[in-house]
């Protein structure tokens, strides 16, 4: 489920950069999209500190 859950998000970040992309930017789709950025990045952090065998959550600043 996780697969078909990254997938989904995935497609999902893709429309909004194009709907960003086709209106110059326009609001509210920066901060939107900034903000699922920053979710993936925290996520694929995670996923790697885990695989690594050293666990712990990463800090959010």
């Amino acid at each position: 489920m996780r697969n078909t859950a990254n997938d989904l998000y995935y497609k999902l970040r893709t429309r909004i950069n194009s709907n960003l992309d086709i209106n110059d930017c326009a609001e509210p789709w920066a901060s939107t999209v900034n903000l699922l950025n920053q979710n993936i990045s925290t996520y694929t952090l995670l996923q790697t500190r885990r695989a690594a065998g050293t666990g712990g959550e990463p800090s959010v600043s």
